[in-house]
């Protein structure tokens, strides 16, 4: 389903089939893994993990794509 103003789509999975979003779930949980280094690197105290953990989880992956190359070598 695509939705008119903003052309996204939708992709509908089948209930209980983690095999179908199998890459996704790993990629949340490597980024579950690298917001909670940061924030242990950080020694951040637990009010402050509850309040800036979107931000670690921004950050973290601003890093990721910023490490990823898009260029081909030949």
């Amino acid at each position: 389903m695509q939705t008119q103003r903003t052309g996204v789509t939708f992709e509908y999975t089948a209930r209980n089939t983690p095999q179908q979003n199998g890459k996704v779930e790993r990629k949340f949980a490597t980024l579950y893994g690298r917001v909670q280094s940061m924030m242990n690197g950080a020694r951040f105290t637990q009010s402050l993990r509850q309040g800036l953990w979107a931000e670690c989880a921004m950050t973290a992956t601003m890093n990721e794509n910023l490490a990823i190359s898009t260029t081909k070598e030949e």
